[in-house]
């Protein structure tokens, strides 16, 4: 539960205000708490009477200056102490790295036709010299609707002040590609080998195959339907290998084993840590025109790698013409085209890390390969089998 403390300060003439403002915090509780925050409305009627050695002000004044918020509701006059809460919260405020607390002043026109008091006039040019300037209201009304408004601002324009998100997030995220074959189907017809999708119902002539390992750390225990990620979907996805690491449910077990299941209830696991791991083959999914991989960001992700490893290929050193290059955007929204570095952490294995990926947000690493090198190795690789 997130708590936001509220300091009210305001002369004791306008005590009915008082009362008003935290019938009203209440009911704004109600519905917050539900969104795990509560508003803690700090007024000098809840403090103790018993006496203290520096005074009971200076109570106050430590409270003040440990509030997220701080109203003041002033009207016909501006008492001493509530210009002390005052300059207690501005100086706190300044000397604040994340703005705190953030102040609203509401000056209650009065209604007798009496002029500014000589308090009032003096708070009202000291708020002038800050290039602040009080709401002004003419009742209670006025009072709950203004700060309804900027308190909801607050949620949506402040971060310190957005309701806790209580989904699971991804802490950390690794795509390991590892290709294990890679032939020329445009030009080499005879495939690598063939291999029988228990998902198809049928054999398939596989030309290139690439086993993603894919770790997933969450905040908390995720949903089962976040649980699952493909990071794209060319080519044919063998899902008999799908290892939910983290549950060795009869259920799991059941998912392996009846190929009667469909698609969709074998991308559903469920999960039983904040840890997943899947190992996937994908199968004539890099080819010409599409010689790239790619992750995705579902949900927002706190660090992201990359990974695709040519090691175990025939010639793997000299398949690539250049050195691959990767980019970053989001398909959501239109945004520019980020480059990423690639680093060869080994001969043959690239690498590119991300901190801070969005919903939406793609990191893409593309690989420019040189096929004639490839139809002669394959060529070379199948001879001497």
């Amino acid at each position: 539960m997130k708590i936001i403390k509220i300091f009210l300060a305001s002369s004791s003439s306008l005590l009915n205000y008082r009362e008003l403002f935290e019938i009203d915090v209440n009911r704004i509780n109600k519905d917050w708490v539900l969104k795990e925050m509560f508003l803690d409305l700090i007024v000098w009627e809840g403090f103790e009477d018993y006496m203290v050695k520096e005074g009971k002000q200076s109570e106050y004044d430590q409270a003040v200056s440990g509030c997220d918020i701080f109203v003041m509701i002033f009207s016909d006059s501006v008492g001493k102490y509530s210009m002390e809460e005052f300059t207690f919260a501005y100086n706190t405020f300044k000397d604040s790295d994340l703005d705190l607390p953030k102040i609203f002043t509401y000056y209650l026109k009065p209604t007798d036709g009496c002029l500014m008091s000589a308090s009032t006039k003096d708070f009202m040019d000291k708020l002038a010299e800050f290039k602040h300037y009080p709401s002004q209201v003419n009742n209670f009304d006025e009072v709950r609707q203004k700060f309804l408004i900027d308190l909801n601002a607050l949620t949506q324009k402040v971060p310190y002040f957005y309701f806790p998100d209580n989904d699971a997030k991804v802490v950390e995220k690794v795509e390991y590609i590892k290709m294990l074959h890679l032939a020329d189907k445009t030009k080499n017809a005879k495939p690598v080998y063939k291999k029988y999708i228990s998902r198809l119902q049928q054999e398939a002539e596989i030309f290139d195959e690439a086993q993603f390992a894919e770790l997933m750390i969450y905040s908390g225990k995720p949903d089962s339907n976040m649980a699952y990620n493909y990071s794209q979907s060319r080519g044919t996805i063998d899902m008999d290998i799908i290892v939910p690491r983290q549950d060795e449910s009869n259920q799991v077990q059941q998912m392996h084993e009846d190929d009667s299941m469909s698609d969709q209830a074998r991308a559903y696991v469920d999960m039983t840590s904040n840890v997943f791991y899947s190992v996937t083959n994908f199968i004539n999914a890099f080819q010409r025109g599409d010689t790239f991989y790619q992750t995705r960001a579902d949900q927002s992700i706190a660090f992201a790698r990359l990974i695709v490893d040519f090691s175990s290929l025939p010639g793997f050193t000299t398949i690539h013409k250049t050195e691959p290059a990767a980019k970053r955007y989001n398909e959501r929204k239109a945004a520019d085209i980020i480059a990423v570095s690639v680093t060869q952490i080994k001969p043959g294995i690239y690498k590119c890390a991300m901190e801070n990926m969005l919903p939406g947000d793609v990191v893409v690493m593309n690989f420019d390969i040189d096929w004639d090198k490839i139809n002669g190795v394959e060529t070379a690789s199948a001879t001497l089998q």
